[in-house]
Formats: structure tokens, sequence, C-alpha cells
């Protein structure tokens, strides 16, 4: 069957499609201003008078100027688009980039990110952006184009974006709403790559709900307090009372002395470091991760725990030890409010909802204290693998300068044999043990995960499974 048959596509530029938003020039994100401006009405005109034209015009007919005419849209697009492969080097860096960031990279993700649109399905995808745009601005006068007011490394940057959102969904006591921007063709992009996903579900529905969603936030900000629901998602009272027990002022940790930590680790993003303060961030590493590891059981054995440490020693079980106790003692603060007022807007530019579970996730954190023991329990994480497996190494991670592991020291060598029986590639790569138990703290206060006293241990029989080779390689990784 012919894709989208006689559909006339636009021109989109060359810049766009081969280059990532934040390494645009000027002239480019003003070349992109231009061409949103001008082709924005008259694309979505376009889609329109095509569909009358063709065997969805008695749909579209009855759909026109209502959200149902997002159904219409979604399902003709859903059966004409095509998929093509992309090139194995782009998929292999991509799998290697979400390793690198934590997360599972198994074969259903890898046969996600595949596949791609064609260019013409692409182009096509590109005119149902504008026709949600065309028709947001047509029903809310309140919205308007502009430009992404973001710092340059910022995913945003460059990008032009309806803004005038609102989210009330917080309002209450001592809670505003805010405002932000929303990059249609991204929210369409996200939609049509579901297609690829198995994990995903996507139905006819998906743009009309997300044309929804939108909408609901596209009102003004007294009609979205005038329709808020009464019922609020809360963390339940056992939470509540668990909170206030932890900063009730009871000293945490008593007698542990703390490491001295640079200040410049806890006051700037790891990519805007200086190149002497990512050689003192690799020395402070060296110095002391073995000496702060050696303390560490020191205290556990004279406060209590000796029993447990010395039948869990050099084995994985240590780490049961380990996170047990740190979880009965840790202590937290709340954040300013400014800070969590940017989260929020940071996960509503994300696609992600923000209800009360969600704003409690970042509304805590650990005091000084408790922060610095994570950094001590990274530094044991750190020990026990470097000396049960000699292939693995530190080094600081060589990626650009603007990577999200830029200047950082990680441990190196891991590798990912997971999908070796479906001929996927192998790779190596680094993980940052002070960022993977970073990540297990603040799972503590996000009730959608599951943090337990075996997270610490689980995460290190991860990273034990990822030095392994199989005992029979496929022929295909053979030397």
């Amino acid at each position: 069957m012919e894709e989208f048959k006689g559909y006339d596509t636009i021109t989109v530029p060359g810049f766009i499609r081969e280059k990532h938003n934040t390494s645009w020039s000027k002239a480019e994100a003003e070349c992109y201003r231009h061409w949103i401006l001008e082709n924005q009405e008259k694309r979505a005109k376009y889609l329109i008078q095509y569909l009358k034209h063709s065997e969805w015009a008695k749909e579209v007919e009855e759909n026109e100027n209502k959200p149902e005419i997002f159904l219409t849209i979604w399902k003709w697009y859903r059966r004409n688009y095509k998929k093509r492969e992309r090139k194995k080097s782009s998929v292999l860096m991509e799998q290697i980039d979400m390793k690198r960031k934590g997360f599972s990279v198994d074969s259903a993700y890898a046969d996600s990110i595949r596949y791609t649109l064609t260019e013409k399905s692409e182009a096509v995808a590109f005119d149902i952006g504008f026709y949600m745009a065309w028709e947001i601005l047509k029903h809310h006068p309140n919205i308007q184009w502009r430009m992404a007011d973001v710092p340059k490394d910022d995913i945003e940057a460059n990008l032009f974006q309806l803004n005038g959102f609102y989210d009330c969904e917080e309002r209450g006591e001592g809670k505003e709403p805010f405002a932000f921007d929303v990059n249609p063709f991204g929210y369409i992009e996200s939609l049509w790559r579901e297609f690829f996903d198995q994990e995903a579900e996507p139905t006819d529905e998906s743009l009309y709900q997300m044309y929804l969603d939108i909408s609901a936030q596209a009102k003004e900000v007294s009609e979205q307090i005038s329709d808020k629901s009464k019922s609020q998602a809360s963390l339940t009272a056992e939470y509540i009372e668990e909170v206030k027990n932890r900063q009730d002022g009871t000293e945490e940790f008593e007698g542990y002395k703390k490491l001295s930590i640079p200040k410049f680790i806890l006051t700037k993003d790891n990519m805007k470091w200086t190149k002497k303060e990512t050689r003192e961030y690799r020395e402070w590493i060296l110095e002391n991760y073995e000496i702060r590891a050696e303390y560490m059981m020191q205290y556990l054995k004279n406060h209590g725990w000796e029993e447990e440490i010395r039948k869990n020693e050099n084995r994985p079980e240590i780490f049961l030890t380990i996170w047990k106790w740190f979880r009965e003692n840790l202590r937290v603060k709340e954040r300013n409010k400014a800070y969590v007022l940017l989260k929020k807007i940071s996960m509503w530019k994300d696609g992600f909802s923000v209800d009360e579970d969600a704003v409690n996730a970042v509304r805590y954190t650990l005091t000084e204290t408790s922060e610095a023991i994570a950094i001590d329990i990274s530094f044991c994480l750190a020990r026990e693998v470097l000396k049960h497996h000699p292939g693995i190494q530190w080094k600081t991670a060589e990626v650009p300068k603007n990577d999200i592991e830029a200047n950082l020291f990680q441990l190196y060598g891991f590798h990912d044999t997971e999908n070796l029986e479906q001929e996927a590639e192998t790779f190596i790569f680094g993980i940052d043990p002070l960022r993977w138990v970073g990540s297990l703290c603040e799972d503590i206060f996000d009730r959608e995960e599951e943090s337990t006293d075996e997270s610490l241990y689980k995460m290190y029989l991860q990273m034990d499974e990822w030095t392994k080779w199989p005992k029979k390689l496929p022929y295909f990784v053979q030397y």
C-alpha cells in the first residue's frame, strides 16, 4: 500500500533532522522559528483538506472543530505510516547512552529503537503537530508561540514552543500554579515512537487523549481551580509520621565522623567543572574510597552490627546489612520551595504527571550527615567491586563536555551480554557508584519505587552480572 498516497509533504530543513536542537546555531534557531510561523496554518489546513478528499471525508465533516477530530487524524495516520530501520551504529550508541544512565537495555528496548519513521511519514507527523498547535491557539487565546527561555545545554534549548500552560494540579495551601511550555512536535514524536515499543500500548485514541490533556492545561488559571477535583493523592499517614520522626532533632549516626566533601561537588553541575576540579575529584576519590570503606566497616562493628558484619564480610550479603543500617538511621530535611517548584516544571515539560506523590518524591532530601554517609556507602560498593573483579578499574568518563557523565570518575569495564544470543552488539561502559547509590536514596522518598532493605544488595548483584561473560560466546564475538 502506498504511503499517504498523493500527500504533498512539507520540506523539513535538514538541520532539524540531522542535528540535536541544543547544537543549533542562532541562525538555525531563527530559521526554525520562521519555518513554524510560516507553515503552521497552511499545513494544518492542507491536512484537513487532504482528509476531506479521501475516504475519511465523512468522519472529518462530523468531527471538524471538535476534539474528536484527533481520533480521525490518528486512525488515518496509524493505518498509513511506514517505518525504516535505523543505522546499527546509531542504535548501538543509544544503547550505550541508556546503559551509562543506569537503565536496563533488554531485547524489547533494542527492538524499540531499531526502527523509526520514513522521511515522508515523519513529515506528515510534523503536519499533525502543526494542526494540534493551530487548534490549541484557536480555542485558547492565552496560549502563544515563544522561544524556550532556557540555558544553552537544556534539552529544550532553541525550540519554538507554545507558552501559557498552567499546572494547578497541586494548588492548595502554600502552593501556586506555574506556567510551562509545550512543544507540539515533541509530543507527537512521543506518540509515534510508541509504535516501535513493545511495552507501550498505542491506540487510535492516543492523540485525542493527548489533546484533551493539553487543552485542560491551557485553561486560564481561574478555570482550572474551579475544575479541580477535591480528592487529592496524598502520602499515607504512616509515611508522613516517618518523615516527622526523622526531622525530630535526634542525633543521626551517633559518633560517625563525616568525610569532608569538596564544595564544588555539592554546588556545581559536573558538566561545568574545570579541568582542575575534575582532577581534584579524581584524587579525592582515590585518596578516600578505601579508607572510608574500612572506617564504615569498623563503625558498624563497634555500634551493634558486629555479628552481621562478620557473618557477611567478603560476601554480597554485606550490602543487606549496610543498607538496612542506613535506612534505619538516615535523617531527612525539606528542600526549599524554589527547588521543588523547578522540579515540578521540569517534570511537566518532560511529559510526566505531577501528583502529590511525585511532589513529595522531590520535596525531601537527605541531611548533610546522611548524604556524607551515602557517599561512604558508594565507596564501600566501589571497593567490593574492585576487590572481586580485577577487570574493573577507575577511569574518568570519556564523553563530550555537555554529556551528563562529563568529568565523572567511574568504575569502568562493565559489559552487556544480555542480548548476545540475538546477535546484539556487546559494549563496555562505566558506572558511577556515587550516582547509583544516590538514586537509591532518591527512591526512599518516591512511593512509586520499591525501596527496601535489599535495594543495595540487588544493585551489587546487577553490577556483578555485568562483569561476567557467558561460558560459550556466539561465533560473532569470538576473537
